[in-house]
């Protein structure tokens, strides 16, 4: 495309400037295009691209067509000055913020930087936003930004500008720091429903909606083909979901999103486990925008998907069940056929089933269907106990901890599996726990459990139970934190 741009303009006095662009950006595009699967195709434009000389195009071919001014303009953006002058700026004013001293204009410098920088790549429809100081610049902006707004009183709203450009550039790692203490983010009412269209557009982008139903978009399906486009493309959904989930909830304007994001995981065939668990955090906090057939459509996909061997979308039934539940009380799964096949595919070849993963849908099943895997789990946890199934199902109360023999067989996993775990640092080094009877201790305390069971007496530590489980009482009763004595009592459970 540039190519072709240069020969059509090369020479015509009104186009001297965008035929300077066009050169900067084929230089900017080398390590893309060497990346590029098509090796023949590749060799060639690398060849052009290696064949530019900018400060030829500037003295000899564009020096009669331009003046002084332009001129100088023109050598700016190959030195990058004013990115250059524009990054010292925003590293100063950051580094102000980090340590606490910021002054009391660097808010509106800062904004008023940015701005300029983002007019300039923009406006000269420069290729520079893919480079590591470009979005390393951004991440200094956005993170000054959420301390500003956290500093601001309730009522201040977060610029929508500011959300768009960390979504696009912002790496998921660094942007769940910087929204790790952010509150809710509340937005103007136009700006919301701009941005949440946005995230619709975002998501239909992989889907057509024919006459026919919704089939895949095969031109985004060849796109996606290239590994840099799918890499920032998964990026991009990982962001979106995270900000969205730090949005304040309004289900009367939200609930357009939901058709959209149903359409899309029925599509979707490049979003992988890391990018679902945002999306999983987003359908926790807006479970109530989902109508019940649009979170058993992507359950669906879910159970076609994934099995011991293939997961990304491991984490995902667990939050559909949990809406289900909690926002559709009074439905249930129509197809019987799901849970079977569910548990079918997370069953290894040699006969264990992994269950943990859909025993959140256990109260959106009907009567029938959750008898089915209330006997797939006691069959599990009779031929081959773990004690995380065990604590799974007790917590969601669909047993008892005494159901049948399933305490005194997780006593006898504590004793036979035991371990340590790293749970730290102190001054003499890492701190090693076991973290197997602590966790019984703490199940013991936190299910008022006999001290002097019969299950409990088979064990080697019985000592130090009994005093772990006398700390934990007493910290109860002076309103103390429980967790803080977890280092006292790890350190009994290893006096073996």
């Amino acid at each position: 495309m540039y190519k072709k741009a240069d020969i059509d303009i090369k020479g015509d006095e009104s186009s001297a400037v965008r035929y300077f662009l066009s050169k900067i950006n084929q230089l900017h595009l080398h390590n893309l295009v060497e990346g590029y699967n098509e090796k023949p195709v590749s060799r060639e434009i690398l060849e052009d691209i290696r064949s530019i000389d900018l400060d030829d195009s500037i003295h000899k071919e564009l020096d009669i067509f331009v003046d002084p001014d332009v001129r100088h303009y023109l050598i700016e953006i190959k030195e990058e000055n004013l990115f250059t002058k524009a990054e010292k700026q925003i590293s100063d004013i950051y580094l102000r913020y980090i340590t606490k001293k910021k002054n009391i204009d660097d808010s509106g410098y800062l904004n008023e930087i940015y701005l300029s920088v983002y007019s300039h790549f923009h406006k000269n429809l420069l290729v520079f936003d893919a480079f590591s100081n470009f979005t390393d610049l951004v991440t200094e902006v956005i993170e000054c930004m959420v301390q500003d707004y956290n500093a601001a009183g309730e009522e201040e709203t977060f610029n929508v500008f500011y959300l768009t450009e960390a979504i696009l550039y912002v790496s998921n790692d660094d942007l769940t720091r910087i929204l790790r203490d952010c509150r809710n983010l509340r937005l103007e009412a136009s700006e919301r429903s701009a941005f949440i269209k946005k995230a619709t557009n975002f998501l239909s982008s992989v889907y057509i909606e024919t006459s026919y139903g919704i089939v895949e978009d095969r031109n985004m399906a060849e796109q996606l083909l290239n590994y840099s486009f799918e890499d920032k493309y998964t990026r991009i959904f990982s962001n979106l979901f995270l900000v969205l989930s730090n949005i304040e909830p309004l289900p009367e304007v939200d609930r357009i999103l939901a058709k959209p994001i149903s359409s899309f995981i029925d599509n979707d065939k490049n979003i992988q486990q890391h990018e679902i668990k945002t999306l999983c955090y987003f359908i926790e906090r807006y479970g109530m925008i989902f109508e019940f057939y649009q979170l058993e459509e992507m359950l669906n996909k879910c159970v076609k998907t994934d099995g011991c061997n293939y997961s990304r979308y491991k984490d995902l039934p667990a939050a559909i069940g949990r809406m289900m539940h909690q926002h559709h009380p009074e439905d249930r799964i129509s197809d019987s056929s799901l849970i079977r096949r569910a548990v079918a595919n997370w069953t290894s070849s040699d006969g264990r089933a992994n269950l943990i993963y859909h025993l959140d849908l256990y109260y959106a099943l009907k009567e029938g269907d959750a008898e089915y895997l209330l006997h797939q789990v006691e069959m599990s946890l009779e031929n081959n106990f773990h004690c995380n199934l065990y604590f799974h199902v007790v917590d969601l109360k669909i047993i008892d901890w005494d159901h049948k023999d399933y305490f005194g067989r997780y006593v006898k996993y504590v004793q036979g599996n035991k371990q340590k775990g790293f749970t730290g640092f102190n001054d003499k080094g890492p701190i090693c726990l076991d973290t197997h009877v602590i966790n019984l201790i703490l199940w013991v305390y936190h299910h008022n459990i006999d001290i002097s069971r019969r299950e409990l007496g088979e064990l080697k530590n019985m000592v130090n139970l009994k005093s772990g489980h006398l700390i934990l009482l007493n910290l109860s009763l002076k309103n103390s934190n429980v967790n803080g004595c977890l280092q006292l009592i790890g350190t009994l459970c290893l006096k073996n």
